[in-house]
């Protein structure tokens, strides 16, 4: 240690670890907003796309994909349709599923790209 560099106490450091956090969480080009989405998926062969729809929870949208919760497992490089309604706005979009993870019984977390 040279003299132009003092101790770090652990009170120093823990406020640099937070300052350090604080930057991270200021780095985002605009404000997180949280929104009450409503999502369905279905497969495109489906012979009544309505009555065979299938509702998610969870919903996590980013700019290439989607991330969500269902109840039963999805197999891997599967293509479905997805609806997303946000208030009278609706997204549809076709989605491949990338990965699939069994949180707990009956509940998968399922990740998917869009095409």
């Amino acid at each position: 240690m040279d003299a132009t560099s003092a101790p770090t106490s652990p009170a120093t450091a823990e406020s640099r670890v937070g300052h350090d956090a604080k930057a991270r969480d200021e780095r985002r080009r605009s404000n997180r907003q949280e929104h009450v989405v409503q999502a369905w998926i279905v497969s495109p062969t489906a012979k009544d796309p309505a009555a065979e729809r299938q509702e998610v929870k969870s919903v996590n949208v980013s700019r290439h994909g989607v991330a969500f919760s269902l109840s039963r497992p999805m197999p891997l490089r599967a293509f479905y349709l997805m609806d997303l309604a946000i208030g009278d706005q609706h997204i549809k979009n076709e989605i491949r599923i990338v990965s699939c993870r069994q949180v707990k019984p009956n509940h998968y977390e399922i990740g998917a790209e869009f095409c």
